[in-house]
C-alpha cells in the first residue's frame, strides 16, 4: 500500500492506490485499461490475460520477457559493472547467465549495480505505446535494425517463448547502442 495520497488537484486523477484500491479494481482495471505499463511485479499478468498491451518497465529478468504480445513494449534495467566502472552489455548479460537473476542481492555478491528505468525511459515507452496503438508511431531509420540486433542477442527459451512478436522500446535502444556491442 501506499503511505501518502497522490498531490494531484485535477478531477481526472484518481488516487486509486490511497483511496480506491481493492482485488475487483486491480481485475477491472488490468481488464479494461487502455494499455498497461509498470514492472514485472506480477500485477501486469492481469492484463495480460484479458490480451491488453503491456509495457513493461525495470525489466530485469530477461528470460520473463513479455515477448508473445505483438502490441507489448519494455525496456530494462541496466547492470553497472562497478570495479570496470561500466555498464553490462546484452551479450554478457547472456554469456555470463544473469539474464534470469530474480533477487537483487545476488547482483550486489557479483559487484554489479542495478540501474532502473530513468522517468525519461519511462516517459518514452509511454508515448511509444500510445502512438503505436494509435497507429501514429513514427520509426527511425535505425529502429529496426536496433531491434534486429537486440533479439539476434536474445537467448529465447523456444518452448517458453514461441515466436516473438515483442519490441523493445526505440528510444531506450536508440540511446542504449553500447549495450548491443
Amino acid at each position: 500500500m501506499v503511505s501518502e495520497p497522490l498531490p494531484a488537484a485535477s478531477p481526472m486523477v484518481i488516487d486509486y492506490a490511497t483511496r480506491y484500491r481493492s482485488d475487483f479494481m486491480d481485475i477491472f482495471l488490468g481488464a479494461k485499461c487502455y494499455f498497461y505499463i509498470g514492472d514485472q511485479s506480477g500485477l501486469d499478468a492481469i492484463p495480460g490475460i484479458f490480451r491488453r498491451p503491456v509495457a513493461t518497465v525495470n525489466l530485469s529478468q530477461f528470460q520473463r520477457a513479455r515477448t508473445w504480445g505483438p502490441d507489448d513494449l519494455f525496456v530494462t534495467k541496466k547492470l553497472w559493472l562497478r570495479k570496470e566502472r561500466r555498464l553490462v552489455t546484452f551479450r554478457e548479460i547472456f554469456d555470463w547467465h544473469i539474464d534470469d537473476v530474480r533477487r537483487g542481492e545476488e547482483y550486489g555478491r557479483i559487484d554489479i549495480e542495478v540501474v532502473e528505468n530513468t522517468p525519461e525511459e519511462i516517459t518514452a515507452l509511454a508515448v511509444e505505446m500510445d502512438e503505436r496503438l494509435k497507429r501514429t508511431w513514427q520509426p527511425a531509420a535505425e529502429d529496426e535494425e536496433l531491434q534486429r540486433r537486440f533479439w539476434s542477442i536474445y537467448k529465447a527459451d523456444k518452448l517458453f517463448h514461441g515466436e516473438i512478436l515483442s519490441r523493445v522500446g526505440a528510444d531506450f535502444l536508440r540511446r542504449n547502442r553500447e549495450l548491443l556491442d
